[in-house]
């Protein structure tokens, strides 16, 4: 079984900045569109920075989902209108590098067998860069040294999530199994909500030294862009900080680290 990447090359960086931007829930009373138009502004700050788009872009609440459609600011049709409106900027400046969707897209595909992540990525021109359920990229940082070196490869899998409770690590857990399966070297997950970051490690042979060999996972699992209130409150969440998170990646020499 294959799985088709995306590829993308940047000879002439020596690191890029990858932000995962997902769970906006766009239509929602708690969606804080001022906070993440800022954040749109520091990507487009800087040349080297890209970002990854994860799922749950809008909150699309629908007559038999858990978000009642009577609370939202707008109608799933006006919420993919906003959505562009915001994204189109990292769209025009080829900041998008992959694209997935979320759990809140997934409503409509279940009901009407419509992806209207898909619909959404081909209305700003990157629907190249989607991939539904998991996008896997694969990243070539700097230039070639000389004839007998490569520059760093990373192979990064952007999926939404779907790992919940109620601790700050709660999405790490089931993020890094899935690390692992699929052999990535970062793993960028959204879902819940609770921006956190934690390092993982797998062996691999390498035959040609006679040894197993080990490498740092990274996993990041990104913020989401809800203010307190409604849904958590309703259910007696405790409130989540919006903290967004950035992947630095290294020309230099392979080098995956994450801040946030």
């Amino acid at each position: 079984m294959n799985i088709k990447a995306i590829v993308r090359r940047f000879p002439e960086l020596d690191e890029i900045e990858v932000y995962g931007l997902g769970d906006l829930h766009i239509g929602s009373r708690e969606f804080d569109k001022r906070a993440f138009k800022v954040i749109v502004q520091e990507i487009l700050a800087k040349g080297n920075r890209y970002c990854v788009v994860l799922g749950d872009v809008v909150d699309n609440g629908l007559e038999n989902s858990k978000t009642s459609p009577y609370s939202q600011l707008m109608t799933p049709h006006e919420q993919m209108d906003d959505a562009q409106e915001l994204l189109q900027p990292l769209a025009d400046g080829k900041r998008i590098l992959g694209w997935t969707d979320g759990n809140h897209e997934q409503r409509t595909s279940k009901l009407a067998d419509v992806d209207i992540s898909k619909l959404l990525a081909e209305r700003l021109g990157v629907s190249d860069e989607y991939r539904p359920g998991l996008c896997p990229l694969m990243l070539f940082v700097g230039d070639r040294k000389n004839h007998h070196t490569q520059p760093p490869a990373y192979s990064v899998g952007i999926t939404h999530g779907s790992s919940g409770g109620f601790t700050l690590g709660a999405g790490l857990t089931k993020a890094e199994s899935f690390a692992l399966a699929n052999g990535f070297d970062v793993l960028v997950v959204g879902h819940s909500h609770k921006p956190s970051t934690a390092p993982s490690v797998r062996f691999y042979a390498d035959y040609a030294h006679g040894c197993m060999t080990s490498k740092i996972i990274r996993i990041m699992v990104c913020t989401g862009w809800l203010e307190y209130g409604g849904y958590p409150i309703s259910k007696m969440y405790k409130p989540v900080a919006i903290q967004p998170s950035k992947l630095i990646l290294s020309g230099e020499k392979y080098d995956a680290r994450v801040l946030g």
